[in-house]
């Protein structure tokens, strides 16, 4: 079956550019189609200020809160204890004392959950600043009550967890990865931070503490959405590639 699908196919579909550059180069003579995830945008939308303070009032987090979000389990592939630790480290300097890191997603590496939980252990008040949701089948909710999307990845194709940030508007501060980041970066919807430090993060972090900067950064992350990753545009694609010629 799969020898008789390669001889059918009309095109590989990479879904990032990496994936498009690195079948190009190893098969020049192949037909490539760039077809990234798509989002719905209608049901994926920033939220008015009264959909966002609904949405802290439901997950009891304060209404003034600083609040960052990840979405993934936690695992050491995702990078989630450098980013705890330059989370912590940025809270301590920055003075911040109301904001809030939401963890979305399971704990799937029992030794790495208890390193984490070691870290979190010793740091005080700060440490209640992280939020553990575990799994749901609602991201929505999380990302509708967030500020910032965060995240230290070692490795990605195309995340679907940014794409679904930067269509409710939130601006991303993560570890740049080659191949991936530059497919989400416009204006200052993205901060890239290469090479990782708890610097870098405190650095991309700080700016986005200022609301008028802050909403400037959504705005330019919801263009990335709609300009790359509407999901009208891959079924179009998609139709386009299925059609009978």
């Amino acid at each position: 079956f799969t020898r008789f699908a390669a001889r059918r196919r009309r095109s590989f579909c990479p879904g990032s550019t990496a994936l498009l550059r690195s079948v190009e180069l190893s098969s020049p003579d192949t037909t490539c189609t760039l077809l990234p995830y798509g989002v719905d945008l209608e049901a994926n939308a920033p939220p008015k200020a009264a959909a966002k303070s609904k949405a802290r009032d439901a997950l009891g987090l304060p209404a003034d809160a600083f609040v960052a979000i990840t979405l993934g389990s936690v695992h050491e592939r995702k990078g989630q204890l450098p980013l705890i630790e330059a989370w912590l480290e940025w809270l301590r300097v920055a003075g911040e004392t109301t904001a809030r890191r939401l963890v979305v997603g399971p704990r799937e590496a029992p030794d790495y959950s208890r390193r984490i939980d070691q870290v979190l252990a010793t740091a005080g008040q700060h440490g209640d600043t992280v939020v553990f949701t575990g799994q749901t089948d609602d991201s929505g909710r999380y990302l509708r009550a967030a500020d910032v999307y965060v995240t230290a990845s070692h490795a990605e194709g195309l995340p679907i967890s940014i794409v679904e940030a930067l269509a409710h508007g939130l601006p991303v501060v993560g570890r740049r990865l080659e191949g991936v980041t530059d497919d989400f970066m416009h204006g200052n919807a993205v901060t890239p931070i290469s090479p990782w430090t708890v610097e870098g993060f405190a650095a991309a972090m700080n700016p986005l503490r200022n609301e008028g900067a802050r909403l400037a950064a959504s705005r330019d992350a919801r263009a990335v959405a709609e300009q790359r990753f509407d999901v009208r545009r891959r079924v179009q694609t998609l139709r386009g590639l299925f059609s009978v010629c």
